[in-house]
């Protein structure tokens, strides 16, 4: 193998190493929706704001408080949707745990009658 070979094989390796630290790096950031990205942005505009000298203190405290607030909501919706749908998953297994029962019975019924026939022929 010549040296240029090596080279390339080596360069090749380094670019899967640093796909898979991009991979494992997404992999440990948390979803955020629009909304979340959006009060980041705000949260950011007010600290610039602040070091600025545009606001006081007791400025950007109120301001973050509001953004705070915004926040909340925005939690508080997120929480009742995963809650709901946790619900309807929930209530499907259930279903689904009945109507696989029922087959079960059935199947079972359906058995001992097929056997008995049998003996009787």
């Amino acid at each position: 193998m010549s040296e240029g070979e090596v080279d390339e094989k080596r360069d090749m390796h380094e670019d899967d190493e640093t796909e898979h630290e991009i991979e494992r790096e997404d992999d440990d950031l948390p979803f955020l929706s629009i909304q979340d990205i959006e009060i980041l942005m705000r949260n950011t505009e007010i600290w610039d704001k602040l070091l600025q000298g545009k606001i006081n203190i007791d400025e950007a405290r109120r301001e973050f408080e509001v953004n705070g607030r915004v926040f909340d909501g925005i939690e508080d919706r997120k929480k009742a949707k995963k809650q709901a749908s946790r619900k309807k998953a929930t209530r499907k297994r259930a279903t689904k745990k009945a109507k696989n029962e029922e087959s079960e019975e059935e199947a079972k019924e359906v058995e001992p009658k097929e056997d008995h026939e049998v003996e009787e022929g």
